[in-house]
């Protein structure tokens, strides 16, 4: 990769190629005339000419500005796939993007990652594969991760909401009606119940959300009768779904297809879970007096408040278990 100054007008913009929808550029404008350009764009050679290939915002800013030249890192020898995850990387390590911007922008660089890497899917979480003997190539979300300084569990979940939310909840998430807790509540659910649940949580708290999600999956509607079931029954069938959820698991890890979409959609069913045991020992501490010890929460403003780190433990299997009546009885 080289640097180098090249004329505004030898380069070459692709409608399509800026992951962004609008192009204001005031903020930029107001910047580069006081600064300057504090991070070059990016552009590729293709067939003799300069493409731009991230950096678009920058690049109108400074045509708006009477700019003639401007500072480039130019990329050769790349193929377009290499081409895109380099205009992909060069925006979210720069932090540019957010949301659901920024959740697509993950779900196509983990498209294109699995593309140029497919060994590293092949169903480990958190291991590595190798294209040559002495070449380990990470997973996508650990490859994500370092790049970005976010942590994988970041990463995963916001390409489980892109992959996972209904086109209507995706409109509702990236015009700001529902927030990213409540996207995440409701990715995972089918589609038709996501579009039914989307215009009940809008403007709703994240509280609020997960009781009207719980009620409508469970039938429970939210009533002072309702919220009167003693605390023991509750823990009972709590405990039950666990061991019930603890034995399809042993179950499902026997079997052939299971494959990186099952393995993912397990962890993705692990996430939501820590994430409501760790809220529930957040709120609950107090009253025993002692506070459990969690991980840093990460420093990412898209997901500052729930952001604490797994601590790798695993359920153990009761083995007075009936495995078969167990599964039998399994509500899914």
């Amino acid at each position: 990769m080289a640097v180098q100054e090249l004329e505004i007008q030898a380069i070459e913009i692709i409608p399509g190629r800026n992951l962004r929808e609008t192009f204001d550029t005031s903020d930029l404008e107001e910047s580069l005339g006081t600064i300057g350009l504090l991070h070059p764009v990016q552009v590729v050679v293709v067939d003799g000419k300069y493409v731009l290939n991230a950096g678009e915002r920058r690049l109108r800013a400074a045509r708006k500005l009477g700019w003639t030249t401007i500072i480039a890192n130019i990329l050769d020898h790349l193929s377009e796939l290499d081409a895109e995850l380099a205009a992909i990387d060069e925006n979210i390590v720069r932090r540019d993007l957010v949301g659901a911007v920024l959740d697509k922008a993950l779900q196509r660089r983990k498209e294109l990652y699995l593309e140029k890497y497919p060994q590293s899917a092949q169903g480990v979480a958190g291991g590595t594969a190798s294209t040559k003997p002495d070449e380990a190539v990470k997973s996508f979300a650990e490859d994500t991760a370092d790049k970005t300084g976010r942590t994988t569990r970041t990463v995963e979940r916001s390409v489980r909401r892109a992959e996972k939310l209904s086109p209507k909840a995706m409109r509702a998430y990236e015009s700001g009606d529902i927030n990213l807790t409540q996207a995440d509540v409701l990715a995972g659910r089918p589609y038709d119940e996501q579009d039914r649940l989307v215009e009940q949580i809008k403007g709703k708290s994240v509280q609020e959300t997960k009781k009207i999600v719980a009620g409508d999956l469970y039938g429970i509607e939210d009533t002072p009768a309702s919220r009167q079931i003693s605390a023991v029954k509750l823990l009972e069938d709590l405990y039950n779904h666990g061991q019930r959820i603890a034995v399809l698991l042993h179950k499902l890890k026997e079997h052939d297809e299971c494959g990186p979409e099952v393995i993912d959609s397990v962890l993705g069913l692990k996430e939501n879970l820590l994430e409501e045991f760790e809220e529930f020992e957040e709120q609950t501490a107090g009253m025993t007096g002692v506070t459990g010890v969690s991980a840093p929460s990460d420093e990412d403003e898209d997901v500052a408040d729930d952001e604490v780190e797994d601590d790798g433990e695993e359920a153990e299997i009761d083995d007075d278990i009936d495995v078969e009546d167990e599964v039998d009885d399994a509500p899914f």
